[in-house]
């Protein structure tokens, strides 16, 4: 009986070639590659004679990952294993690893690079944003306080990686006017508020009216109060009236409240309700009836037989 030849007991890397393992056979042998390497016919099992060699297994480059990138140094060989990370700006879901797989093909991530967005910015009572904006990573937009206010602390809110703004810390106060300014020979009408755009009226004291000027004023976002130019002149009812055949008894006073009195002449009687006038809120005198009537009528008739006759009532 004829004893088989093992041919595998020769070095394997003469038999096979490089990267291989021998497996002997009845009458035979075949070659088979090593893990990570892959025989050049594309076949598991391999006999030399024909040419086929075992190349190391290589998955190439691995695939990019929209918005992302490798992180650090890696091999194409057979369980090489690439990590992934996002660029700045966008956050990952999923897996960030992928594999070199013995098919020669990549095992693909699955991560997903979303970018980075904080959505629209918080509102600052009585503030606005000052100009365009974005809501990327990074992004800031600017406050200003409305018209009549203004700010105290930080104006920027920046977004980010957390999907947040960070907030800012601006305060927007009222512009406050403080006690309204005085006006000479006039009272303000009470006020609640003495921020921008409240109003104070004011009116002329008893015994004045409104020469020229306006009787409001408004604080404006100076923080000043504007239009307070009212000017109240003392009340004047000019000269009392003037009745026939009577004599006024006055101090030449016209002012509210101020009073003439009448007498009539010699030779002439009081007719009337009261014989005085007062100096009213409408600047004028009171109107009265009042007459100074004569004593004595004289009547002419007629002439006759070298006579007048007359008679007085």
């Amino acid at each position: 009986m004829q004893t088989d030849k093992d041919e595998c007991q020769i070095e394997t890397s003469k038999i096979c070639g490089e990267h291989t393992s021998c497996h002997n056979t009845h009458g035979s042998f075949y070659c088979v590659c090593l893990e990570g390497y892959q025989a050049s016919n594309s076949k598991k099992t391999f006999i030399p004679n024909d040419g086929t060699y075992c190349t190391e297994i290589s998955c190439g480059i691995p695939p990019e990952i929209r918005h992302g990138y490798i992180l650090g140094n890696y091999t194409t060989v057979l369980g090489s294993k690439v990590h992934y990370e996002c660029e700045k700006g966008f956050y990952g879901e999923g897996g960030k690893i992928s594999t070199c797989t013995k098919n020669e093909i990549w095992e693909p991530s699955t991560l997903n690079c979303k970018e980075i967005s904080c959505g629209i910015p918080p509102e600052i009572r009585h503030g606005y944003i000052l100009g365009n904006y974005t809501t990327v990573l990074g992004s800031k937009v600017h406050y200003e306080c409305e018209k009549g206010f203004y700010g105290e602390g930080g104006n920027i809110s920046t977004c980010t990686k957390n999907e947040i703004w960070e907030p800012s810390t601006l305060n927007c106060k009222a512009v406050d006017c403080g006690v309204p300014p005085f006006v000479p020979n006039a009272i303000s009408a009470p006020l609640s508020k003495t921020t921008y755009g409240n109003e104070v009226f004011y009116i002329c004291q008893s015994g004045y009216v409104v020469k020229s000027g306006s009787q409001a004023a408004v604080c404006n976002a100076k923080g000043q109060w504007e239009g307070a130019d009212l000017v109240c002149k003392e009340l004047d009812c000019g000269r009392p009236l003037w009745i026939p055949h009577a004599e006024m008894i006055w101090n030449n006073s016209t002012t509210l409240g101020s009073m003439v009195y009448y007498k009539c002449k010699e030779g002439f009687q009081f007719n009337g309700d009261r014989n005085f006038s007062l100096c009213t809120i409408s600047q004028m005198w009171e109107n009265i009836t009042v007459e100074c009537k004569g004593k004595y009528k004289f009547i002419l008739f007629f002439l006759r037989f070298n006579a007048l006759y007359f008679s007085f009532n």
